[in-house]
Order: structure tokens, then sequence, then C-alpha cells
């Protein structure tokens, strides 16, 4: 093969524009989990990993392709053409995660197209894996990823159980609590393992691949990877719930993090010996395999595309922002304002408790203010509330469709009983009845009923809209796009009341929340 002398780079500054600015918008897209869900933000260090081994393994000068099909070009305009209608959903719908994969296939497929025309398939066969490393970073649709958190969660839970009473620990599980003689655990998200084993993952396919390993030696490391998480994970759980049995909370809750630190250190460490025993022990092939050449280059980004599509590309995506911003503004002003409200659980309340709230309900919620608490009223009257506002235009309150009380609060032991799908209640803020959904569990054999609602700023076709319960549906979020309802700023309301004397059913509750929340919720000032 004849040496291919690529452009300068002022030729190639065009399409370096082009593809840099599909890529931003895909991992600005991406960045949002990164951020704010502690499980995914390995994403930050997964992306410059995917760019150096395209630095590394893309360091010759290859001919360009000599196919003359124009189905190769086609292909990739199709793609950018995408960008419009995939940012236009997305500002009505930035937490769907389905199109963190639809913008990322979009732009790799730009990518791919560009490495085609200057390299043929040699070129696709270098930057193959380094764009399949970067679909680790990719956040799970959030029905499987909440569903296999859970699996983890109830399986550790069990384990662990187990584990205290073979060490003559009085135990009882109830959904991922763990009852002591002295305390109550819980095995939350953090714990089910699921950051470690995505974590090792990663680590076992980059390590694979930076030492060039044949692919049965991959396997083996991708499945050591996923079993030395979940081992040291089950160790990291169990010696945390014996201490809190021993020690008391407080000790165990010292030792969570740095724990949690030597886990992932631990994890990294036996991948790495493994690697080693691999080449060692079994000789498996390792180090150099297209060339002896230790340094990398950027020779990669001299290949350019025709200037007209690169041009077209970089005016596609400043008019996909554009016309976007303009879209949303000229259905928006349409919409009737509805009232902001804000909840003060607190207000002339004295046994107040504020109440943590996990990482995995942030990440979930996407939400920029939140407090959970539980409290008393003057009559004994046991209450629980939280609360939660996302600002205009950030997250999307549709994740409340998924995150239900049915599935969070039956992980922590509480039974459901009954549902109870619209429920009105007259408060002082609002000049119509507010839609409420109301769910009754049983949690230590008490009664508890819990109302919660979602509240928007704006109102779309003039009435209030009720709780979300098609957020995740295709439909649900085209429809959305279309009418240019976009988050206009919302807040969520959930207050749970347990039974007591004075409290005998549901209509007896749902009169005394009534009357709590007309005291508690308030106007935003």
């Amino acid at each position: 093969m004849t040496s291919y002398k690529a452009n300068n780079w002022r030729a190639s500054f065009p399409t370096l524009l082009a593809i840099g600015g599909c890529w931003v918008i895909a991992i600005w897209q991406l960045q949002t989990e990164w951020t704010l869900n502690p499980q995914y933000a390995y994403g930050w260090i997964t992306a410059p990993l995917a760019f150096f081994l395209i630095w590394r393994d893309c360091k010759h000068e290859l001919e360009p392709s000599t196919c003359k099909s124009r189905l190769i070009w086609i292909i990739g305009i199709l793609a950018v053409i995408s960008l419009l209608p995939l940012w236009l959903i997305r500002e009505a719908n930035p937490d769907w995660r389905l199109l963190n994969w639809l913008f990322f296939i979009a732009t790799a497929t730009i990518s791919l197209v560009w490495f085609y025309t200057n390299g043929g398939w040699d070129r696709i066969r270098l930057i193959g894996f380094p764009l399949f490393f970067l679909m680790t970073a990719i956040p799970w649709l959030l029905a499987w990823d909440l569903q296999f958190a859970q699996m983890l969660q109830r399986n550790v839970s069990l384990i662990v159980r187990d584990i205290l009473l073979l060490l003559g620990r009085d135990a009882d599980l109830e959904g991922h609590l763990i009852r002591l003689a002295s305390c109550t655990i819980g095995v939350d998200e953090a714990c089910s393992g699921i950051r470690g084993l995505q974590s090792s993952v990663v680590v076992a396919l980059f390590l694979g691949h930076f030492f060039r390993l044949r692919l049965s030696s991959r396997i083996i490391l991708f499945l050591a990877g996923i079993i030395f998480a979940f081992l040291l994970n089950l160790l990291r759980a169990a010696f945390l719930a014996y201490l809190s049995a021993e020690k008391g909370t407080d000790m165990a809750s010292r030792w969570h993090d740095p724990i949690g630190i030597a886990e992932s250190i631990g994890a990294f460490i036996l991948l790495l010996l493994l690697v080693l025993l691999l080449h060692k022990v079994f000789n498996v092939k390792t180090g150099p395999a297209f060339d002896d050449e230790k340094e990398g280059s950027f020779v990669f980004l001299h290949q350019h595309c025709p200037r007209p599509i690169a041009w077209f590309t970089c005016g596609w995506i400043i008019f996909t922002i554009i016309f976007s911003k303009c879209w949303y503004w000229h259905k928006e002003k349409e919409l009737p304002i509805n009232t902001p409200v804000q909840v003060e659980f607190h207000h002339h309340t004295h046994t107040f408790e504020k109440q943590r709230i996990s990482d995995a309900i942030r990440a979930q919620l996407h939400y920029n203010d939140a407090i959970s608490a539980r409290w008393k009223s003057e009559n004994g009257i046991d209450f629980l509330g939280f609360y939660c506002r996302w600002d205009e235009g950030s997250g999307s309150p549709l994740a409340l469709a998924v995150h239900t009380p049915e599935v969070c609060l039956q992980l922590r032991g509480y039974h459901l009983i009954k549902t109870h799908r619209e429920v009105l209640l007259k408060l002082a803020v609002s000049k119509q009845p507010v839609p409420f959904e109301a769910h009754t569990f049983s949690y230590q054999d008490k009664t508890v009923h819990i109302f919660r609602c979602y509240w928007p700023d704006r109102l779309l076709d003039n009435r209030f809209p009720g709780f979300p319960k098609q957020g995740y549906s295709t439909n649900g979020r085209l429809r959305a796009t279309i009418n240019g309802f976009r988050n206009p700023g919302a807040a969520m309301i959930a207050i749970g009341i347990f039974e007591t004397p004075l409290i005998r059913n549901f209509d007896t509750a749902k009169k005394v929340i009534e009357r709590e929340l007309t005291d508690k919720v308030k106007k935003v000032d």
C-alpha cells in the first residue's frame, strides 16, 4: 500500500469542526447523567480513554477509500440531518435515556463515514473497539437500570442476612432492610454493587484492548471483572453490616466510603494481576499487534471530507439549536400560567426531622431542589413528606412515571394494599381541585396512606394535568415535542400519614392531608 499523505491542518479544519460539533452535542446529552448519577460518573474517564485508544492505534496515514458509491455519503448526511429532530425531542425530554443511544448512534455513524472515506475498512477496524468501549458509558434505559439494581439489592440483602445469621447475629429481612437487634440497616442502590460492576467491566475491557489480548482472553477478563465486582461488594456489604451490629451504625458510616474506595482499587489490582497471569503463565500474546512503534499520533485528524459537506454539517448544527429554541418559545408563549408552588414541611412543626435523600433518587429524578422529612402534628399524627422542584428547562418530571411508590417503597419493607388513581384535594393556592395519586401500604403492622401530585408551572390544554402516567411512552414523548411542551418548571409533592385511633380509614386520612397541605403548600415568591 502506497502511503497517503494527509492534508494539512488548515484543509482539515472544517471537517474537524463538523465532527467535533457532533461529538459536543452527543457528550452534552450524556454529561447530564455523568454529572448527576454517581453510577455513571465513570463516563468522564471513559471518553478520554476511548480517544486515547484511537490516538494510539490510528497512527498511520492510510489511503482514502476507493469506494465510488454515493451511498456512504448519503448515510452520513442523513445522520447529520437526524440531529435536528433528536435535539427537538431532547428539549422536551432531556432525561430520556433512549436519546443517549440515538445521539451516540448518529454521531458514531458520522465519524465512521469520515474514517471510512479516509482509510476504508482498515481504519474502521482500528476505531471499532474505541467506539464500542465508549458505549459502556451510555446509561441503560431507566426501566432496565431500576430492575437490575433492585435485583442486585434483593440478592445482596439476602446473602448478607444469611452471613449475619451464620455469624450468630439475629437478623430479619424486610425488602432491602436488614433488622438487627440493635439497629436497622439498608442495602441501598450504592451498596447493590451495580457501580462496582460497571466500573470493573470498563476496566476489564480497557485492559484487554490496551494489552491487545486475544478474544478468548478478553472474554475471561470480562467475566472475571463481573465476578470480582460481585464478590468484593458482597464482602464490603457484609463487613459494614457486621460492623453495624457490633459497633453501631455511626461506626459503619465512618467506614462506608473508605471501604468503597478500597473495593474499587482491589478490583483494578485483581484485573491487572489477571492480565499478567495470562501473559506470564499461560503465554497469552500481549504487546503491539499492528507495529512496533511506542508512540501514538494525531495523524488521523488530518483527514478531511468534502468541504461542502463539512460546512453543511457545521451550519446544520447551528440551525438545529436556533430552530429548537424558536420552536419552543413560539409554543410556550401560548400556554396558560399555573401558580408555581413550594412546600414548607417544617412550618410550625417542632418535631420536624429532615431525612437523607439517596443518590439514586437524585439521579433518577434530576431535580434542582428537594427535601424529605418526617414530623408529628400537635395531636400526635405521624407524617412523611417529600418535595422536589425542577427549574424551567432542566430535567424532566416525567421520570415520576417510573419512580413510583409501588416500586421504591416496597423495597423499604412497605407492602401495597390499594391504589387510588385520582383523588381531588382542595388547596388554598389553587382555584381548582388538585388531582393526587394515593396509595395505601402496610408497614410494621401499621397502615400508611401516601398522597402525591405533579404540579407544573404552565398548563397544557388549560387544565391541571394530574400525575404523569405515560411519561415514558414513545407517544407521550413525541406528543410533548409536537406540542412544544418541555419542562416549564414543576414541583412534585408527596405526603404520607399513618393510621391512628384518630385516623381510621382512607377518607379521614384524605381530609387530614388536605388540611396539612393547605398550611404547608405556598406560592413561590
